[in-house]
């Protein structure tokens, strides 16, 4: 019993963590069912490493060999304190992750920023690890952030601004399909905001503290 508890697993490096970490037996074991699996509950108590087995979980969904398509991970938890604590614990203890591939989302303004930079590069979240909260995820698919939005969102004109300007000296206005072009341009602002979490695809989610995840549902 004492050699399953305290005895030193193998090297952290096939795990994606850093040389300095010692893996127990029992999270080696964790390591394995969690990975053997689509979906799997991590149930350990406070303190026995669950981020840590995390990690290795992490190291293993994102591989090249299992993520050939470098998609990115998602991991939800229940506070901005604790996204920081995740970032923290991955540039610490993870052999993978750094300032460069983490990002943090603790508003949804911040996904503006984001959806601007995939118009741009598609692939701008390649490889990267997505850190954001229960109450980030319900906000950004609420009706009542889709409605904000809207009144938010400032009118497109499908002009260039030459062609403006004689347009609002000459007061023409709007023919009907320059009309519905523009609706149809603002229409596809809201769409790309509402919902992104549903629409972007995650090679691996992790949901801390589990039981939260009512609010968003």
């Amino acid at each position: 019993m004492f050699n399953k508890i305290f005895a030193v697993a193998p090297n952290p490096l096939e795990f994606g963590l850093q040389p300095h970490i010692s893996l127990f037996n029992y999270q080696v074991a964790g390591i394995k069912a969690l990975t053997e699996a689509n979906f799997r509950i991590l149930c350990d108590e406070m303190g026995l490493g669950k981020t840590i087995q995390m990690i290795a979980v992490l190291h293993k969904w994102l591989s090249p060999e299992v993520n050939p398509f470098n998609l990115p991970a998602l991991i939800v938890v229940p506070s901005k304190e604790l996204a920081d604590q995740w970032k923290r614990e991955l540039i610490t203890k993870s052999s993978f992750a750094n300032e460069g591939n983490i990002i943090i989302i603790d508003k949804v303004s911040d996904l503006e920023g984001i959806i601007e930079k995939q118009k741009k590069n598609p692939q701008e979240l390649n490889g990267k690890l997505i850190i954001t909260t229960y109450e980030v995820i319900k906000e950004n698919n609420s009706q009542k952030c889709f409605e904000r939005r809207t009144k938010s969102q400032p009118e497109i004109s499908p002009f260039q601004p030459e062609e403006q300007a004689f347009k609002d000296q000459k007061r023409l206005s709007l023919e009907p399909d320059q009309e519905s072009h523009k609706r149809k341009r603002i229409k596809a602002g809201f769409i790309e905001f509402h919902g992104w979490f549903g629409r972007q695809i995650f090679q691996v989610l992790i949901c801390d503290e589990i039981h939260n995840i009512g609010s968003i549902l």
